[in-house]
């Protein structure tokens, strides 16, 4: 979606729009009207559908910040709905084929699911207003305005693919660019005052830190012309289109250039009786592929959002240069990482306590992340893949390491972390083969690649 002329002609107008014509203190409105305008000229069903959910978790989120005595089952109850509303739109059919697997000794008949119609988008917006509802019962969400939370769950940018923005850094922006200051003097508040308990991210403020794309440096001379001048008084700042535009360019080369180029090379990932070298050249170029398809999405994303003035979190940090597995996972999709981390893996425990609870808590996310990206057993081994690859790192540092460091000089020099580098990426790339292939073709083609 982010990379046709249609919507690139949308963005053009609303940023003319929003610059020029919008009143300031109404920008959040018409960032929301647009997304809306937007989302429903290409889904209307899901629109009716997703806004109908996101105003319930708003009011749940009113009702949860006034602290009723029943506050915590409240919100508890709605973050099964929404797990539930999503476990139905992307997983019923995964499980009416795990029930049949389990029925099939003691029965004939078998559950057949109707073909469902899944929401555009429906596993980030179940994130994000799951992120917005916990934060809020932590007491970390300042006051706002329902058409705040709206623009931030809505935000046409990051709508379908990402980042997975949190939503008190994206109100503080808002309250700045509408010329409030960000004290947004609304219906949802909590007793505690402030941004307790930020959660970690990438979050950018200037200057700002580009990981992956050129970026113009900031201070830089603003243009003088009467339009300008305009701008200027409106809040406008051209280091957002100096940043934006290179993130845009590098996001539509990624995207159309490098990872479409790629793409007929790694469907070869689906055909039968190739042999071991095209295997492996077919599982590089999935690799590259899916990375330049993502990311550039990603750069897309923030680049448009910085044209409006929004600096969103980062999502990619060159992942195929990581020295090990967790180091890859703080480099890919940082923002689902994160999300992880803070609403799963810690509530669980984390790393806290035992080496057992440890390796159980990283087992359970990675088979969530796995899910979290299709419904199928191949996610799962996919996850599960990772899992392995994270617990063998963490034993290796508890138990190998520290005898190894005090003997072998060469684990920390520069051939040593190039080595790390190139096993890293292996071990990835294998790990891509369950992420672009159902499970017997998976086995199959791993199977001929070592064979």
């Amino acid at each position: 979606m982010l990379n046709t002329w249609i919507f690139m002609a949308f963005v053009i107008t609303c940023w003319l729009l929003y610059w020029l014509v919008v009143p300031v203190r109404l920008r959040p409105l018409f960032l929301a009207l647009a997304s809306f305008a937007y989302f429903a000229y290409y889904y209307p069903r899901d629109m009716l559908f997703l806004l109908a959910l996101a105003v319930m978790v708003y009011v749940a989120g009113v009702a949860v910040s006034r602290e009723p005595p029943g506050r915590k089952r409240l919100l508890a109850g709605m973050v099964v709905i929404l797990a539930a509303i999503l476990g139905y739109f992307k997983y019923s059919a995964f499980m009416a084929e795990i029930l049949n697997l389990l029925l099939q000794p003691l029965t004939a008949s078998r559950l057949s699911v109707p073909e469902i119609l899944v929401p555009l988008g429906i596993s980030y917006f179940t994130f994000k207003m799951i992120h917005y509802l916990v934060d809020i019962g932590k007491g970390n969400i300042p006051r706002h305005h329902l058409v705040d939370f709206l623009n931030y769950i809505f935000f046409f940018p990051i709508l379908v693919s990402g980042p997975i923005e949190r939503f008190q850094p994206f109100l503080t922006q808002t309250g700045a660019l509408r010329g409030s200051g960000g004290d947004n003097q609304g219906i949802v508040q909590t007793e505690k005052k402030g941004l307790q308990n930020e959660p970690a991210g990438n979050y950018r403020s200037a200057p700002e830190r580009v990981p992956e794309s050129a970026s113009a440096p900031g201070n830089h001379n603003q243009p003088s012309s009467g339009l300008f001048q305009l701008l200027r008084r409106r809040g406008f700042n051209a280091d957002d289109v100096y940043a934006g535009l290179p993130r845009i360019i590098s996001g539509l080369f990624k995207k159309v250039v490098l990872a479409d180029s790629l793409a007929a090379t790694a469907m070869l990932l689906q055909q039968p009786d190739l042999t071991a070298g095209q295997y492996w050249l077919a599982s590089f170029a999935f690799t590259f592929q899916l990375y330049f398809d993502f990311s550039g999405y990603s750069d897309l994303a923030i680049g448009i959002a910085r044209l409006f003035g929004y600096r969103i979190m980062e999502n990619f940090n060159w992942p195929y240069l990581a020295r090990n597995v967790s180091d890859f996972w703080k480099r890919w999709h940082m923002s689902l990482t994160g999300w992880f981390r803070d609403y799963i893996f810690i509530p669980l425990g984390g790393s806290r306590g035992t080496l057992g609870v440890t390796i159980r808590n990283t087992l359970i996310v990675m088979a969530v992340t796995g899910l979290w990206h299709g419904a199928g057993w191949h996610f799962v081994l996919w996850g599960l893949y990772h899992a392995l690859g994270l617990i063998a790192l963490r034993l290796y540092r508890r138990y190998l390491l520290p005898g190894l460091s005090q003997r072998v000089s060469f684990l920390e020099s520069k051939p040593a972390n190039v080595l790390s580098i190139l096993l890293t990426f292996n071990f990835v790339n294998i790990g891509w083969i369950f992420f672009a292939c159902d499970t017997g073709q998976s086995i199959y083609v791993l199977t001929r690649m070592f064979g």
